[in-house]
């Protein structure tokens, strides 16, 4: 009866063995996956904080956008809008032969009448 005592330990001490294994690769899986899903976590927290300082930047800009000035701002430099009232001076191009003040002694040396007209015209 010993002997048969003794067999039927041995099963079950193999059995708990066997089970006790079992039980270790799972959890050892279960704490592989949290760790690689951990990581994952922190780039999409950091994909978070990028989107959100993105964000506050342009809504910092969309704000700017809606001021007067901005607004003025953007009419004069590309459209060429301008206020009633003023009016655009046209500068010829510089070109590497004459410097402004020789541009600004020959439009002097012309007639009043011409410049005007080449102002507006």
């Amino acid at each position: 009866m010993q002997v048969v005592l003794d067999s039927l330990m041995r099963k079950y001490q193999w059995g708990i063995i066997l089970i006790s294994s079992i039980v270790i690769v799972v959890l050892y899986r279960s704490v592989a996956d949290l760790w690689n899903r951990r990581t994952i976590v922190e780039e999409r927290k950091h994909t978070l904080e990028t989107l959100q300082e993105k964000e506050k930047s342009l809504e910092n800009k969309y704000e700017k956008t809606k001021t007067k000035e901005f607004v003025e701002r953007e009419a004069r430099e590309r459209l060429g809008l301008m206020k009633e009232g003023e009016s655009i001076i046209l500068l010829p191009e510089q070109t590497g032969e004459n410097s402004p003040e020789d541009v600004l002694k020959e439009v002097q040396q012309e007639q009043n009448w011409k410049r005007w007209w080449l102002a507006f015209y």
